[in-house]
């Protein structure tokens, strides 16, 4: 066919090189940089070490990824088959010999995101390799059962296990015959959507194929919790960790993303759920017992365990409530150490974990059969989400190494009264206000290198882990606690005159721009900032993006900028002077109201009404994190201030806290070690933040735009140093508003006199 041969004149033109002595098929001539990491990639590979390798949105990274460990492990393939070839012959002994040599290597490749996974295969169906893949995906994402589908949680896992014991589920049914008559699936690459759109028209489950897949894939994508959390991860039978190579992509939040998933929180409510189900549990047995048939005496002793279950979530539940806490409402804050004492006064102890596991579980199974004997749709229970919690508590108790401290010792338990998190007030009977305690029991893990260490002593011989934005690269590593032999911050692919950065110190009226606590709050600040993002909403063509440090200094200035007397020059409001030119988005709190948002933004920008769209959005936020505002959708990118963290979270707090005593620990060691103090995590934290929100204009080589940094502190050394390498060369600070608005006004001028490829 046309397409078959079109295929194949691609193929025979696709330029090959010899990256690291290995031959990578790349789709078009590679950039220097692009050349540059892929030589990184296959040294890493090459000598069994680990990467840290950060290269700037656009410069085609994911690309690099793919092609330079497929090349290697074609080129792996075909070391094998020499040897094969030399062996053949030989005696039985070279035929064990021939069988290890066929256990295939695999490549895993995890990002944040499903979206994200999506555009992987979409990036590797452009290149010349079609290893045999599989992208892996929850229930949530893949089940195509018409009422299973509708489930939501761990209720939707249960339900499905529950049919396919019956062998109830049609779609489960017909896997095996589907993957009979689709021999060649695995190398079709077929991503979620495709595996779900074909199940949907007559094909098998979506989600058991991918398993299937995966027992004979060179390449497998999945979502990062498969890989950090254990619960997960060990539920990966078909895997020989010793023959992976593991990819973090969009690795940014990698450090955040380990430390939940060994992490928990537990609300009394939560706990008073679990109580409730553990009675719901017993009423069910006792019903049965007093049912036809029952047997006397039958399930008296199932009756008896439920109850002291219940007996001791309820000691628990006293034991938690028990602390004094600070009138302030910060909580209290122990060593790891103190949840093992904390648990034992409801009498859960290290020596009786798996009997109170057993114990939960066991509820969990009479809750099922009552549902189901009651015809009801599955529940989202609560006590598994308690059993979760115990297994975090008594991993914790394993040491990373015969060297290391156990892992609790980077823990801390926080114990939190409420009342910050919880508004609802009962009036006493003399009319004064009580308040409700409501503490909530947190676990929290301060040691993001736990995950990454567990997975290197699974024997991965390479991890290789790459973002936009991991500068500085020194203290990533130092939190992920691995060593990384090879690294690199790569240049953009980019001209310089397809960059415009300016720090801009004041606004049009001269007041100082400063985001800072001490003057985000002041009338003229707010003023001053809308009306110089009213003045480049005029000069900036299309799309442009505005981020804040957050939700309430955003939903804060722009209430400011729609009063009446906000300290518009002229007619209307500053909020009208803002949207004359652009129509305005505002990025949602709750992220499932944001793929409406993106939608609209992208129907206004298209509008002929209007000169663009402009999206107000959060550092930190969905917008910043991983939204592709290509060409046209993001001309321009403002960041109004630097995004700290809030000193008081409690989480914040400690995490400082860890990092100064590990600092001051090392120094009384002698340790020459390198350290991070609280202070350069708490900054560095911030920065990745904006470079990752800076990193959603220049998405490919072509394209071009502009970067406003409205917040003097920006002017700083420190801070221009903390902005990702490729950045610096092209920073300006302006002292007077009007100097950069001319500066940017030309930069526009001189692109639009350029016929863009």
């Amino acid at each position: 066919s046309r397409t078959r041969v079109q295929r194949e004149r691609e193929l025979a033109a696709m330029p090959k090189y010899i990256v690291g002595g290995v031959e990578v098929e790349f789709p078009h001539p590679a950039y220097d940089c692009q050349l540059a990491y892929m030589r990184k990639v296959v040294d890493a590979l090459e000598g069994k070490a680990n990467a840290l390798l950060e290269s700037p949105t656009g410069t085609g990274k994911t690309l690099c990824l793919l092609c330079a460990t497929l090349g290697w492990l074609e080129a792996k393939k075909g070391q094998d088959k020499a040897k094969e070839a030399e062996a053949e012959g030989e005696v039985e002994r070279a035929n064990l010999f021939l069988m290890g040599l066929k256990e295939s290597r695999t490549i895993v490749y995890a990002s944040r995101t499903h979206s994200q996974l999506a555009k992987v295969v979409k990036e590797l169906r452009s290149t010349s390799y079609r290893p045999k893949t599989c992208v892996l995906g929850s229930r949530q994402q893949m089940c195509i059962h018409p009422t299973v589908s509708k489930i939501q949680g761990n209720a939707q896992n249960q339900a499905c296990r529950a049919l396919v014991a019956k062998q109830a589920c049609k779609a489960h049914n017909s896997v095996q015959e589907w993957l009979l008559a689709n021999k060649q699936a695995a190398t079709q690459l077929l991503d979620i959507e495709d595996l779900v759109r074909l199940g949907r028209s007559g094909g098998g489950c979506p989600f058991y194929i991918s398993r299937e897949l995966q027992a004979d894939a060179e390449l497998v994508i999945l979502p990062y919790n498969y890989l950090v959390d254990p619960k997960i991860r060990k539920s990966m039978t078909n895997l020989d960790w010793s023959k992976c190579v593991l990819i973090f992509d969009e690795a940014h939040n990698l450090e955040r993303v380990c430390t939940d998933a060994a992490s928990f929180d537990l609300t009394s409510v939560r706990l008073s759920q679990c109580m409730a189900e553990v009675q719901g549990a017993i009423e069910h047995k006792l019903q049965q017992q007093s049912g036809p048939g029952a047997a006397m005496g039958e399930g008296d002793t199932e009756v008896e365990s439920f109850r002291v279950t219940k007996t001791v979530l309820s000691n628990l539940e006293r034991a938690i409530a028990a602390h004094d806490f600070p009138p302030n409402g910060d909580g209290v804050t122990f060593p790891g150490h103190y949840i093992f004492e904390l648990l034992a006064k409801a009498d859960i102890t290290v020596e009786n974990f798996e009997v109170f596991l057993d114990q939960l579980l066991a509820v969990t199974q009479a809750l099922e059969e009552r549902d189901e004997e009651a015809g009801k749709s599955r529940s989202t229970y609560n006590v598994p989400s308690l059993a979760d919690a115990v297994k975090i508590v008594q991993r914790s108790l394993g040491k990373l190494s015969e060297q290391d401290p156990p892992m609790f010792e980077g823990y801390r338990v926080h114990i939190s009264d409420g009342k910050k998190e919880n508004s609802r007030f009962s009036r006493a009977p003399g009319g004064s206000s009580t308040f409700k305690r409501m503490p909530t029991l947190s676990y929290w893990c301060f040691l993001p290198g736990i995950a990454m260490r567990e997975l290197a002593n699974l024997g991965v011989g390479t991890i290789i882990v790459t973002s936009g934005t991991l500068a500085p690269l020194a203290s990533f590593s130092h939190e992920l606690q691995l060593p990384f032999r090879e690294s690199i911050e790569n240049p953009h692919v980019i001209d310089p005159s397809q960059v415009w950065l300016g720090i801009v110190k004041c606004g049009p009226s001269n007041v100082r721009l400063n985001s800072s606590y001490r003057t985000r709050d002041l009338a003229e600040y707010k003023s001053d900032l809308g009306n110089a993002i009213a003045n480049f909403a005029r000069v900036v063509p299309d799309g442009l993006l505005v981020f804040f440090p957050s939700f309430v200094v955003m939903n804060k200035c722009v209430e400011h900028w729609q009063l009446p007397s906000g300290g518009s020059s002229g007619s209307g409001t500053i909020w009208d002077h803002i949207t004359r030119h652009k129509q305005p988005i505002i990025e949602p709190r709750e992220s499932k109201l944001f793929a409406q948002a993106a939608e609209d933004f992208r129907a206004k920008l298209e509008d002929p009404a209007f000169r663009g769209a402009i999206f107000f959005g959060v550092c930190r936020g969905k917008a910043s994190e991983g939204l592709d505002f290509s060409d046209r959708a993001g001309r321009a990118v403002i960041v109004t201030g630097i995004p700290f963290a809030m000193k008081t979270d409690p989480q914040v707090r400690i995490k400082k806290e860890v990092l100064d005593d590990e600092c001051r620990k090392r120094r009384g060691e002698g340790r020459g070690l390198s350290t991070l103090s609280g202070d350069q995590w708490y900054r560095q934290q911030a920065s990745r933040a904006v470079n990752q929100a800076l990193g959603r204009v220049i998405r490919h080589r072509h394209d071009y735009g502009a970067i406003i940094l409205l917040d003097e502190r920006f002017g700083s050394p420190s801070a221009q140093n903390d902005l990702s390498k490729w950045l610096r060369p092209h920073a300006r600070t302006f002292e007077n508003f009007g100097g950069a608005a001319g500066a940017l006004t030309k930069f526009f001028r001189g692109r639009r006199g350029q016929v863009q490829v």
